[in-house]
């Protein structure tokens, strides 16, 4: 009977140092929430740019710590009709912000069957804010498209 007695107080010791170290770490940490969206056009090419994340300070031997994460989607959409891109043999776009320089080469043996070109990414580090420009370049065979992208109305910076 008294070993039943020490397995539940042990078990009960070990559940409530748990929530005591969860609760107090919780507690240390502040937490920033990023939800941008960019969006820009130009004559033939537009695209938005949307990047999620957070920033998480904390304290550890104190110090403070910083950690952060972002997911990031760019998607380019040619304006005209597809069938403009039926002799269409390679396609190079991208965008440059003051933290990154991101670009992708399509190739197409035969005509391509989408309009819109979608690009997914996920980092660490700092990230893209409202106020940074975000550069957009498309190059089709020999026509050249470059144009900013500008935050939209509906981006979300909260802690």
């Amino acid at each position: 009977m008294n070993r039943k007695k020490l397995i539940v107080a042990a078990i009960g010791l070990a559940i409530f140092a748990a929530a005591v170290f969860w609760i107090t770490n919780a507690s240390n940490k502040d937490v920033i929430e990023h939800d941008y969206t960019f969006t820009g056009e130009d004559t033939k090419w537009k695209a938005t740019f949307h990047i999620k994340g957070q920033d998480v300070f904390y304290e550890k031997d104190n110090v403070i710590q910083h950690e952060s994460s972002y997911d990031t989607t760019f998607k380019l959409i040619y304006k005209g009709d597809l069938s403009d891109l039926s002799e269409l043999n390679e396609l190079q776009y991208g965008y440059k912000t003051s933290l990154t320089n991101t670009k992708s080469t399509k190739h197409f043996d035969t005509p391509p069957d989408r309009k819109v070109f979608v690009e997914n990414g996920t980092g660490s580090g700092n990230i893209i804010r409202p106020d940074d420009s975000v550069i957009v370049t498309v190059q089709w065979d020999a026509q050249i498209e470059k144009f900013t992208l500008t935050p939209a109305e509906d981006r979300t910076d909260s802690d």
